[in-house]
């Protein structure tokens, strides 16, 4: 699992994914359905983002080993 800190035009936002690398071609051609074409990103430790969202990074976590 990997978080990952993306700045896009619209904003920043920091999404948990599975994929290996933000290359991963399946990973941008979701982003691109949810209108993220372009963006900077940056990985984020898993240990640091857990620390700073607590509750919500939990329910975020667990829907994505659900998946």
């Amino acid at each position: 699992m990997k978080a990952l800190l993306l700045l896009t035009a619209s904003g920043p936002l920091l999404i948990l994914t599975s994929h290996e690398s933000v290359h991963d071609q399946e990973l941008l051609e979701k982003l691109k359905h949810k209108g993220i074409g372009k963006f900077v990103a940056f990985e984020v430790p898993v240990p640091l983002a857990r620390e700073r969202y607590g509750g919500h990074f939990q329910a975020v976590e667990s829907d994505l080993h659900d998946r």
